[in-house]
């Protein structure tokens, strides 16, 4: 499967399944969730509001790979047979194309409410692209984990969500492990420090790369469909 057959194909599935529906309602609602529930709401300006157009881009995403996952890990039998490029590709594809439809729903609410806050969105925009690529990347990863289809979503929120809140920054190896799961970005002005944000997604992207099976197995996997 080519990688835009891939993407047209995820989303056409999307569009017919409820729960992608409420999926896109909650990514669209996401904006005066994150104002109103905000520490920072009451006193919210420009920096402030696009930090929270930032993590409302960032759910958004992070929905959209949730619900690709469902699709994927039941037709894994779709990939199963084509050369393991062509098949990551198409994973990847499918799965950009259902983040980018929530990153855009996430955005879409301070981008049309948020005009008075200032948001920078020079700074938004290229975080949330980042962001966005590290989820796919993960999104992957979490695909090709031997576990059952139903917890791999679960398995995706607890390495991006739970365990980079209640690990504090630090360097040495635990830290870079760490980082490799870190998709939230800070703002920072365009081209400025994106070589570091760049570098946990060249090691995620190499790693994936070297646990890829190169050859499809005959064998199916507990899903019913080859890994």
């Amino acid at each position: 499967m080519h990688a835009l057959q891939s993407a047209r194909w995820m989303l056409l599935r999307l569009a017919r399944t409820p729960a992608a529906w409420l999926g896109g309602a909650v990514s669209l609602a996401l904006w005066p969730l994150v104002v109103v529930f905000s520490p920072v709401a009451l006193t919210i300006g420009g920096d402030h509001g696009s930090r929270l157009a930032l993590e409302a881009g960032w759910i958004g995403s992070l929905l959209g790979v949730l619900l690709a996952m469902g699709p994927l890990s039941r037709c894994r039998w779709l990939f199963h047979r084509a050369h393991w490029r062509r098949a990551a590709l198409a994973r990847l594809a499918a799965l950009g194309a259902a983040a980018g439809l929530g990153l855009g729903l996430g955005i879409l609410g301070p981008l049309i409410f948020g005009g008075s806050l200032d948001l920078h969105w020079l700074e938004i925009l290229p975080a949330a692209l980042f962001s966005w690529g590290h989820l796919l990347l993960l999104g992957l990863a979490a695909l090709m984990l031997p576990l059952p289809r139903e917890t791999r979503p679960l398995a995706l929120v607890l390495a991006v969500w739970l365990i980079p809140a209640l690990t504090p920054s630090q360097g040495g190896f635990f830290g870079g492990l760490v980082n490799l799961l870190r998709t939230q970005r800070d703002l920072r002005p365009a081209l400025e420090g994106w070589a570091d944000a760049a570098l946990p997604l060249l090691a995620l992207g190499l790693l994936l790369l070297l646990a890829l099976p190169t050859r499809p197995s005959p064998a199916l996997d507990a899903d019913g469909g080859g890994s």
